[in-house]
């Protein structure tokens, strides 16, 4: 009963389950949409290729090929488990997927029947090379080995199709990089999977080649092992009579090694060499290279399929680049040197490139992914660049008179050596300089003009409590004046007045002669009281100094005669004391008003002398004269206030006069360096 009811359940979802595809061609007519939905499919195929990394297929049945994959761990086990091989037939149950290009498989069960041959493979036209129908399709087409490129498990011969550069990925094994050197520039006839590269849109952008293994690569020259290989100088390589196709032996010395490329140079030159495998060779290496001449652009380059060691010598040396030399191609593939000024750095996929300026020229210097460069690199550097030189130029043709440019290919260490470091005043920093000073210099004129903002503040202060201070020297100034003169003479006055009313019943003769010394008295008074007002008026001693105030007030003093004066200056005029100035000039104007008054002098000379220490003044005049040793008339007080205005300086006062031969007055003031200060009078 239970096998009924099992059989009745699988009897209803096979009823409704899609129908089982059971050939390649059905999955790779699936929409994209269809292919995706995982439809089972069941069929017999033969595996054509074994994906060395991921363990994953190529398998073709009687109609077309396909990608199997995996989506689990342990499909991917048990895969590895049968250690298929190309050739092995074997049953798939599996299911249809979208895939990246046609659609594929994933499986689920895959069981291995035996081994058998590969299938013949489709012969492949020009026409149909890059055909998108052609994509996991078992081919043979027609090809030229020309390279190779080692990549972990995975071997890629560079090939030549129809004309295109195309790649074929083999699987390696121990005998690989021998394999391929023997297949290197020699037709052959390839027989792999067609691949391709597409974008996300499912658009063809590429073609190459899954080979399952080197016995898929057939070689259809026919070279004869016994006949002797010449000998040839790098510079005899493909010369007009050589034929296509004809092995070669180079020997010579190894100048730069990189990866499965080395540069080789003879007495006649260099040439690039390209080798099937990772050779361990060594600059300086001394080695006899067997291969095939193939063109490149400037130079020649060799194919080797054989590089032997002959022994070990030292680098050859650098050449120097000249490009004013007219043959400049002899430079391709050369060892060289060259001083250049480091502009930048760009970095591009692993690899360095050194943007650089010899004179007036620019090239490149490229360092390969691993290199090494000096620690300290900036642009401003003097570097001495060691590489192998590879001609370029911007015309379409590479002809060697249309050579414009080169740039080197640097080894992975001490290709770079810095002979002379970027001086530190470069324009970044001559830019980061000026900036830096330009924000002292604004800070400086923000900071000045806060400084002179608050000095002109503290000015304006300081010139508030000088002025009130000048004015309060100037009352107390005055107030001595008033005192040494008005007030004495008014008390005199006032003396003079008392004898005249005690003595005017009793005499009036003396009373007469006290009323007239009361009003010269008087008339002294008046006048030293119009001193002192002018004295508060005038500003020349303040503005002007001694001698120009003695300029201004002389012609005054002088009037009311036919006097004529003079004025002479000698000496280094400086400001003095301010009660020192007013002193001196108060002599002077007192002298010159006694010489036009009393004397009817008609010439007054006024002679101001400075010097170190003493400062002279002297009144001459050619008046009437008096006789200096009798006593002064009475009142006379003009001699009297001279007097005591030099006691005041403790200055030297020397008074010569004589009847009828004029007078002169002296006044010497000694000049102490703590008086002398400048105006105003403080």
């Amino acid at each position: 009963m239970r096998r009924l009811i099992i059989f009745l359940f699988l009897a209803v979802r096979l009823a409704g389950a899609e129908p089982v595809l059971d050939t390649v061609a059905k999955v790779r007519a699936l929409p994209t949409a269809d292919a995706a939905r995982g439809l089972p499919v069941h069929l017999p195929a033969t595996v054509i290729y074994v994906d060395p990394l991921k363990g994953d297929l190529f398998v073709r049945d009687n109609t077309a090929a396909t990608y199997v994959g995996c989506n689990s761990w342990d499909q991917l086990l048990r895969l590895r488990d049968l250690s298929l091989q190309p050739g092995a037939q074997i049953t798939i149950e599996a299911t249809t997927n979208a895939g990246g290009f046609f659609p594929d498989l994933t499986h689920t069960r895959i069981a291995l029947l035996g081994k058998g041959p590969l299938p013949a493979p489709r012969q492949i036209g020009e026409g149909e090379l890059f055909s998108p129908a052609l994509d996991s399709q078992w081919v043979e087409v027609p090809a030229v080995v020309t390279g190779v490129a080692n990549d972990s498990n995975i071997f890629t011969l560079a090939v030549e199709v129809y004309g295109w550069k195309l790649n074929a990925q083999i699987p390696r094994d121990a005998h690989s990089a021998e394999r391929a050197a023997a297949l290197m520039q020699r037709p052959v006839r390839l027989q792999g999977l067609a691949g391709t590269m597409f974008n996300p849109q499912r658009q063809m952008a590429g073609r190459y080649f899954f080979v399952p293994s080197f016995d898929q690569i057939i070689p259809t020259d026919s070279l004869a092992p016994n006949n002797p290989i010449p000998l040839r100088k790098v510079s005899e390589l493909l010369q007009r009579e050589d034929p296509a196709n004809a092995l070669t032996r180079v020997t010579g010395c190894v100048t730069q090694t990189d990866g499965n490329e080395f540069y080789l140079r003879d007495e006649s030159g260099s040439v690039m060499v390209r080798t099937a495998g990772n050779d361990a060779l060594h600059p300086g290496d001394r080695v006899e290279t067997e291969g095939f001449a193939t063109i490149a652009p400037f130079r020649p380059m060799l194919r080797a399929r054989k590089v032997t060691v002959l022994g070990q010598t030292e680098r050859p040396p650098p050449m120097t680049l000249d490009f004013g030399r007219e043959q400049l191609p002899l430079y391709q593939s050369e060892l060289i040197a060259v001083d250049a000024d480091f502009l930048a750095r760009r970095d591009h996929a692993g690899e360095v490139v050194l943007q650089c300026r010899m004179g007036d020229r620019f090239f490149e210097a490229l360092l390969p992914p691993g290199g090494t460069l000096p620690n300290r690199l900036v642009p401003g550097d003097r570097l001495r660049l060691t590489g192998i030189c590879e001609l370029t130029t911007t015309h379409p043709l590479s002809l060697f008179w249309n050579v414009d440019g080169f740039r080197l290919n640097l080894p992975g260490n001490n290709g770079v050596v810095i002979v002379r470091p970027a001086p530190w005043l470069t324009l970044k920093h001559l830019l980061a300089l000026l900036g830096m000073v330009s924000a002292l210099a604004l800070g400086a004129l923000v900071w000045v003009w806060l400084l002179r903002r608050r000095v002109q503040a503290q000015t304006e202060t300081i010139v508030g409590q000088r002025e009130r201070g000048a004015v309060l020297h100037e009352r107390q100034r005055i107030a001595r004046e008033l005192h040494d003169t008005v007030e004495q003479e008014l008390s005199g006055l006032a003396l003079q007045l008392g004898t005249i009313s005690r003595s005017i019943d009793k005499s009036p003769t003396e009373a007469k002669a006290a009323v007239a010394l009361a009003g010269k008295m008087l008339g002294h008074c008046r006048v030293e009281a119009r001193a002192s007002i002018r004295d508060l008026r005038g500003l020349e001693l303040e503005q002007r100094g001694l001698p120009g105030a003695l300029r201004q007030q002389l012609p005054i003093a002088a009037q009311g005669g036919n006097a004529q004066w003079h004025l002479n200056v000698t000496g280094d005029p400086r400001p003095m004391a301010a009660m020192t100035e007013t002193h001196l000039l108060r002599i002077a104007l007192e002298a010159v008003a006694n010489a036009v008054r009393h004397a009817t002098a008609r010439t007054i000379t006024v002679d101001l002398n400075y010097s170190a220490a003493t400062v002279t003044l002297v009144i001459r005049d050619d008046g009437c004269g008096f006789d200096a040793s009798a006593p002064a008339p009475n009142g006379h007080f003009g001699l009297l206030g001279i007097q005591e205005r030099a006691d005041k300086l403790d200055a030297e006062l020397a008074i010569e006069s004589r009847t009828g031969q004029g007078t002169s007055i002296r006044v010497i003031v000694p000049i102490h360096h703590e008086e002398t200060h400048p105006h105003p009078h403080c």
